[in-house]
């Protein structure tokens, strides 16, 4: 009898035990779960300021080379009159 009693202490003891790990492991998957959602959490903002970024620097972009073909167009008409102006100037010689 007095074994049975040992034996039925022990085997609270030993699944009190089991619990308390199988407890520990749950929080601690739980813990994980938590920082790995707040690290997803600030890893989806980021990249939406990254697309709003991008979106503003290929609107620069546009504008940029948009500005540069005015420009060429510009100096290619500048360049034909500097030809224009060669011409009356050597017809004026």
């Amino acid at each position: 009898m007095l074994a049975i009693q040992k034996f039925m202490k022990l085997e609270r003891l030993f699944v009190g035990f089991k619990n308390g790990v199988r407890q520990s492991k749950h929080d601690f998957k739980i813990d994980n779960l938590k920082q790995q959602l707040t690290s997803n959490s600030c890893l989806w903002e980021q990249l939406a300021e990254a697309e709003k970024r991008e979106k503003i620097l290929k609107q620069e972009l546009e504008i940029s080379q948009h500005e540069i073909a005015m420009q060429e167009k510009i100096i290619d008409r500048l360049k034909t009159d500097i030809k224009f102006e060669q011409r009356e100037k050597q017809k004026l010689i």
